[in-house]
């Protein structure tokens, strides 16, 4: 046969070198007694089947002696996954044949573990793939030493494939002889890591709301089985982070789950424990899905602070023996302040009575940004008598400064003020200040006497003057004419 190289393999049962000592013990003594005879011996079969069941999570320590486990472990079957199951002709030049004493004794010499892959000359394979049930069943199997590999995920998000391991056909069983039907359950570590993410991509002022998402690691992770006795989710949120209340939405796969199967508690107010907790309907509920299912914890929190805001959450989950508990990442979302600082551009004084509003474009079109104040909706902010007004909450980002109503006696701007929010770890580096000035309005000049207003005297007098002596020439003529 030709020797191939193959990755590195473990065996399995452990201690196969004990296990093939007692296959010897049971091939000198066989009797009649026996379920079924040895190898090589007459009556026995010349062939057998291995059947793969193929479950979630690490190895639950229940003792595997190739009979079917009753109960099956508590971990959720994974269908999909495919094993090639190969059988070993020679290791290291000496055939494998357990129909003899010479056979047994290659196998039980072998004991390096893994196994160095020069040591073994393959033969021929055989595929299988497990059900619905996490079954696949390798039938009519000539009796031998085989090597089984698992070697597809059937798509799911498996980070530890099952070691390969070796077993033979049949298998020794101390009371009840030779089993010639071998069951064994090679286990997986699906990707056992809880992620935390957040979508802020609307939330532009303080009061805004941000959205929070949990996900957790597959139901098949870790080493808690089924039934399930627990499975929550817990978040020490930031005291600048503030809870909504009826936020919250719970889905497996993406579809948003019933109600019923959980409960929501939050003290209320600034930060606080937020728990979202699975009833034993809900587990019920979990227990049925699929072991690479995900479940994905979404809820909303206001900001009402500055800085880079973190936010961690924990999720538990047990069977009632065993209880995982997996931290998530920590996804921050970066908020700042920004002082207006409003003077007069010529001799530097402050100006207080400056309104400002806050816009996400160039243009100040569309609606201002609005910030919760004290718990008061703001657009509007007014220096006060030192020049000066907080914009206490925005997302960080380039926002732009609108003047719509000037100080008495200056000029309303027409331009807009661009400005960078920013933040740092503390309230002071998050807040960044902002210098705007204001030019005096322009008013008319007031009238001045001079010679215009003297001229105007004069021709003023000079027609009084005419107008009297008109006056004396119309007495005089008719003092004349009297006479």
């Amino acid at each position: 046969m030709k020797t191939v190289s193959l990755p590195r393999v473990r065996l399995l049962p452990a201690a196969l070198a004990a296990v093939l000592v007692a296959l010897l013990a049971l091939f000198g003594s066989a009797s009649s007694a026996l379920a079924a005879p040895a190898p090589g011996q007459e009556g026995a079969p010349s062939s057998g089947s291995l059947t793969i069941h193929k479950y979630a999570g690490t190895p639950s320590g229940q003792a595997n002696d190739g009979t079917e486990l009753d109960p099956e472990p508590g971990r959720q079957p994974i269908a999909g996954v495919e094993f090639t199951v190969t059988a070993v002709t020679e290791i290291s030049g000496t055939a494998v044949d357990l129909t003899t004493a010479a056979g047994w004794d290659a196998v039980a010499a072998y004991t390096t573990t893994p196994p160095e892959t020069a040591d073994l000359t393959l033969g021929s394979a055989t595929t299988v793939t497990t059900n619905g049930t996490g079954v696949g069943v390798a039938a009519d199997l000539p009796v031998g030493l085989y090597l089984v590999q698992e070697t597809g995920n059937g798509g799911h998000n498996i980070t530890e494939p099952a070691a390969d391991f070796l077993v033979t056909v049949p298998f020794p069983q101390a009371e009840d002889g030779w089993n010639y039907n071998v069951h064994v359950y090679p286990k997986n570590t699906i990707e056992g890591v809880a992620e935390k993410t957040v979508d802020d991509a609307s939330a532009q002022g303080q009061g805004d709301a941000v959205t929070w998402t949990v996900t957790s690691p597959a139901l098949g992770s870790g080493d808690a089985g089924r039934p399930l006795t627990n499975y929550r989710m817990t978040d020490d949120l930031d005291q600048r982070l503030q809870f909504v209340p009826g936020s919250v939405v719970v889905a497996v796969n993406g579809t948003p789950v019933d109600a019923e199967y959980y409960t929501v508690t939050h003290p209320g107010g600034l930060g606080g424990d937020l728990v979202i907790a699975f009833t034993s309907t809900g587990l019920d509920y979990l227990d049925a899905q699929a072991a690479d299912a995900v479940v994905t914890f979404a809820f909303d929190t206001e900001v009402q602070g500055i800085g880079e805001v973190p936010n961690q959450a924990t999720l538990i989950v047990g069977d009632g023996t065993v209880e995982d508990t997996y931290e998530t990442n920590i996804p921050n979302t970066p908020w700042g302040a920004v002082v207006i600082s409003k003077y007069d551009a010529a001799d530097q004084s402050r100006l207080a009575g400056a309104v400002f509003e806050v816009y996400t474009n160039a243009e100040g079109s569309g609606s201002p940004v609005s910030i919760d104040v004290e718990g008061v909706a703001t657009t509007e902010f007014t220096t006060a008598a030192d020049g000066t007004v907080t914009v206490p909450g925005l997302k960080a980002g380039t926002y732009w400064l609108k003047e719509t109503q000037a100080p008495a006696g200056y000029t309303l701007p027409t331009e807009l003020f661009e400005v960078t929010v920013v933040a740092g770890e503390t309230a002071q580096t998050s807040t960044v200040t902002t210098e705007i000035s204001n030019q005096q309005q322009t008013v008319p000049e007031l009238p001045l006497t001079g010679a215009n207003g003297q001229l105007l005297l004069t021709l003023g007098g000079i027609a009084l003057l005419m107008v009297a002596l008109g006056l004396v020439l119309v007495k005089r003529r008719k003092a004349t004419s009297d006479a």
